[in-house]
C-alpha cells in the first residue's frame, strides 16, 4: 500500500465539528453547486404556473382553488391537468439522471478541494477535480446502486419474509392480520424501517469512503477500492462511522428546523396571505439546498481526515534511521538534507 502524503491537520476539534467549519468555509462553491438543482424545478415551477394561470382565468373566483383543486375544476380542465402530469414525470425522469451524474462530479470537485488544501482559484480547480474523477466515480455509483437494490430485496421484498417475518414474527406470506397483538405489528414495522434505513444508510457512507480512497491513492478499479474500503470499514468501525453519523444528526436538525418553520407557513396561506410568507417559503426552500451541499461537502471532508489517518503508514524506529550512544545526541544516516552531522554508510 502506498504512503498517503496528506498534510495532517492539527486541530483540537472533533473530526466532524473540523469538517463542518472547513466545509462552511468554502462559500463560492457551495453557493453555486447547491443552487443548482435550484433550476431545473423552477423551469418546472414556471410551466405549471403559466398552465394554472390561463385555467384560472377561465370563470374561477379569486381563492377558490387556494386549499386544494376542486373536483368541478379537474373536470373542466383534466386534459391540461393530464398533460402536466405526464410532462412532468417524464422530465423528472431525466431529472433523477441528471441529479446522479451532478452529485458524481461534485464528489470529485470536492475531494480535490480537500486533498490539495491550497487557496486560489478554487472553482477551478473544483471542475478539475469533478472531470478527473467523473468516470471512475461513475462506476462507484454504479456499484452503489446495484448494494441498494439488493438492499431492497434483502429488506422489501421476499428475502425479508422469509428471514425475519415468519422465523421472528410469525408471519407468513406477509399476512400481519394473522399476529397476535397490535405491538407485535408495531414492532415488526418498526425492525423492518430500521433495518432498511441502516443498511442504506451503510451504503451511502461505503461509497464516500470509497470515492475517498480512490483519489487519496489515485486507483482506478472502483471494485477492489471498494473491497478495501469495505475492509476498512469492518475494522475501523467507530472511526469512520462516528463522525458521519455524527454529520448525520447535525444535518437532521437543521432540517426538522426548517420544516418546523415551512409547515405552518404552508399551512397557513389562504386568500387574505401577502407574498410574505411565499418569499419566506422560497428562502427556507433555497436554504435546505444549500445545507444539502454543505453536508454533502462536510461527509467527504470527514472522510478525507479519517481514510488518511488510518491509511498513513507509522513513522517507524528513528533508532534504526541514526547512530549516537545511549543518551546522547543522535545523527541521521544517510541525509540528504545538507545537513554536515549526517553519517554515511
Amino acid at each position: 500500500m502506498d504512503d498517503v502524503s496528506i498534510p495532517r491537520v492539527e486541530s483540537d476539534r472533533p473530526v466532524f465539528l473540523e469538517a463542518i467549519v472547513g466545509a462552511l468555509g468554502r462559500v463560492p462553491l457551495w453557493l453555486v453547486f447547491g443552487l443548482l438543482p435550484a433550476v431545473p424545478a423552477l423551469a418546472l415551477s414556471a410551466v405549471w404556473y403559466q398552465g394554472m394561470h390561463s385555467a384560472m382565468h377561465q370563470r374561477v373566483e379569486p381563492g377558490e382553488q387556494v386549499a386544494s383543486l376542486t373536483a368541478p375544476f379537474q373536470h373542466d380542465h383534466g386534459q391540461m391537468l393530464q398533460i402536466l402530469r405526464e410532462g412532468t414525470s417524464s422530465a423528472l425522469l431525466y431529472l433523477g439522471l441528471v441529479a446522479v451524474l451532478l452529485g458524481v462530479f461534485t464528489a470529485g470537485g470536492w475531494l480535490q478541494i480537500f486533498l490539495e488544501r491550497t487557496r486560489g482559484h478554487s472553482l477551478r480547480r473544483f471542475l478539475y477535480g469533478g472531470a478527473r474523477y467523473f468516470f471512475r466515480f461513475l462506476r462507484v455509483a454504479v456499484l452503489v446502486i446495484l448494494l441498494l437494490a439488493a438492499v431492497e430485496y434483502l429488506v422489501v421484498d421476499s428475502a425479508w419474509s422469509a428471514w425475519v417475518d415468519r422465523r421472528l414474527f410469525g408471519v407468513v406470506d406477509g399476512d400481519v392480520e394473522a399476529l397476535a397483538s397490535e405491538s407485535t405489528a408495531l414492532w415488526r414495522t418498526w425492525s423492518l424501517e430500521a433495518a432498511h434505513f441502516l443498511l442504506f444508510s451503510l451504503v451511502l457512507v461505503w461509497g464516500d469512503f470509497t470515492r475517498t480512497r480512490m483519489a487519496l491513492q489515485d486507483a482506478s478499479s472502483a471494485l477492489l477500492t471498494g473491497l478495501s474500503s469495505f475492509w476498512l470499514l469492518l475494522r475501523h468501525p467507530i472511526r469512520t462511522l462516528r463522525p458521519m453519523v455524527l454529520i448525520f444528526l447535525v444535518e437532521a436538525l437543521m432540517l426538522a428546523a426548517i420544516a418546523s418553520a415551512a409547515v405552518p407557513l404552508n399551512r397557513g396561506l389562504d386568500t387574505s396571505s401577502t407574498l410574505v410568507p411565499i418569499a419566506i417559503l422560497f428562502a427556507l426552500s433555497i436554504a435546505a439546498l444549500l445545507g444539502r451541499e454543505i453536508f454533502r461537502a462536510t461527509r467527504y471532508h470527514a472522510a478525507v481526515q479519517v481514510t488518511a489517518d488510518l491509511l498513513r503508514k507509522p513513522s517507524g524506529d528513528p533508532y534504526k534511521q541514526s547512530l549516537g550512544g545511549p543518551g546522547g545526541p543522535r545523527y541521521p544516516i544517510g541525509d540528504d538534507d545538507g545537513d554536515e552531522f549526517g553519517v554515511s554508510l
